[in-house]
């Protein structure tokens, strides 16, 4: 008979954890990523609610796109970020900071924080810091 020790028990645990995330990042299609409408429905298919460490790691001086591949977008870590329609019809360059977990941007004067979601290279953000409902956009990692 093979016993465990607690330890053992909680790395298999945590090896079973990030497995599971690995395989519901792989599996999860396109449509639910950009069906779900709250960040509870989100987290329900395997995403993550980022971290301001996470956000940093994983958005940071990367180039993204949305998912209809109509604009892009990039979070420089020197706090300032810029988007801009493929077609050329609007560009931003905005101001940005972390208010704990919250992704904070200044656009007009007025800044708006949201909490940010992430499954595998695709990321979800909160209309607001305090609602779950999610912004009807949905951007990826490049």
């Amino acid at each position: 008979m093979t016993f465990f020790s607690p330890l053992r028990a909680t790395a298999l645990a945590v090896a079973l954890a990030a497995t599971a995330f690995a395989a519901s990042a792989d599996t999860v299609t396109l449509k639910q990523v950009t069906s779900a409408q709250t960040g509870a429905e989100f987290v329900a298919l395997g995403a993550t609610e980022l971290s301001a460490a996470q956000f940093r790691q994983r958005v940071l001086d990367k180039p993204m796109t949305d998912v209809t591949d109509k604009w892009t977008w990039i979070i420089n870590s020197d706090g300032t970020s810029q988007s801009a329609a493929k077609d050329g019809s609007w560009a931003t360059d905005n101001p940005w900071r972390m208010k704990g977990n919250l992704y904070c941007r200044t656009n007009e004067g007025k800044e708006n924080c949201s909490k940010t979601y992430a499954i595998g290279a695709y990321l979800r953000f909160s209309k607001a810091s305090d609602t779950d409902e999610l912004a009807t956009w949905t951007a990826k990692v490049d």
